[in-house]
């Protein structure tokens, strides 16, 4: 999968993969992990994003590769 995505972001292909804050199965240290082990440049640390004026998760953007994380809003 690595290698796979690696030709995708190479290809100038925007990725974007996405979690849910309480997902216990696939979470976004997996998400995290994953963008480590393709080896791309941090562009944005880890910042909240808003939806309607409440916090609807974390967004962290790599070279080509975007992790978002969702909550559940009330």
């Amino acid at each position: 999968m690595v290698i796979f995505m690696k030709n995708i972001i190479k290809a100038k292909v925007p990725v974007l993969s996405y979690y849910g804050d309480t997902d216990i199965v696939c979470n976004f240290l997996l998400g995290e992990r994953f963008a480590t082990q393709l080896g791309i440049k941090l562009l944005t640390p880890k910042n909240p994003w808003m939806f309607e004026n409440q916090i609807g998760g974390t967004v962290t953007e790599y070279e080509g590769f975007t992790l978002l994380t969702g909550k559940l809003i009330k």
